[in-house]
């Protein structure tokens, strides 16, 4: 017998655990660089959202900082 999905309470999600809500950030880019964003969305095949591909982006250039760092 499987068990009943939890259904989601009304009000703000949580702050903290695994379903915590991502904070917003405003962030001004300069016009190339949104255009080179654009590109990559653009080109992909699953057409993600500026958005995901500047999350994306940013993950990819923290994790090349921490391996670069661990190198050094």
């Amino acid at each position: 017998m499987e068990k009943p999905q939890k259904k989601r309470l009304p009000g703000r999600p949580p702050k903290d655990g695994d379903r915590a809500m991502h904070r917003p950030l405003a962030l001004r880019l300069p016009v190339r660089v949104l255009e080179q964003i654009d590109e990559i969305v653009a080109s992909r095949m699953d057409q993600p959202d500026r958005t995901a591909v500047i999350r994306e982006l940013t993950v990819e250039a923290l994790m090349a900082r921490e391996k670069k760092s661990k190198r050094g």
